[in-house]
């Protein structure tokens, strides 16, 4: 919980001056699909999924906060990525993970994408 939800937290709330004094009004977090409420159809990894969820919820509600001063705030989900915690045989190499993350990020400041939106590594939104 201090790593996957207050770290990102308190890190954002630490960066919020120099954002607001910044041309690109973007907030962007790493979570996961599952932290998604919606997709609880296996178990397992309880403690990191109840984590993730509580990141999700606070960047849905700080995109609300920052609403008035036109921040863009996203949640992404990098894939399933072969590291240590995804495995070798996890289909979504790193490499193409931090690409496709790049490409969303930098596309998502287009009136399409809402703040607070929850999407995976390649633009695809994702269920709360």
């Amino acid at each position: 919980f201090q790593t996957n939800t207050l770290g990102p937290i308190i890190a954002t709330r630490a960066l919020l001056p120099l954002l607001r004094r910044g041309t690109r009004k973007q907030v962007v977090a790493v979570s996961s699909q599952l932290g998604s409420i919606a997709n609880t159809q296996t178990a397992g990894y309880a403690d990191y999924r109840m984590s993730k969820a509580a990141l999700n919820m606070a960047l849905k509600l700080l995109s609300n906060e920052l609403a008035p001063e036109s921040f863009h705030v996203l949640i992404l989900h990098p894939g399933h990525v072969a590291t240590d915690m995804g495995g070798a045989s996890a289909p979504v190499q790193v490499d193409d993970s931090v690409a496709g993350m790049l490409d969303v990020i930098t596309s998502a400041a287009k009136p399409t994408t809402p703040s607070g939106a929850f999407m995976d590594w390649r633009g695809n939104a994702l269920p709360w």
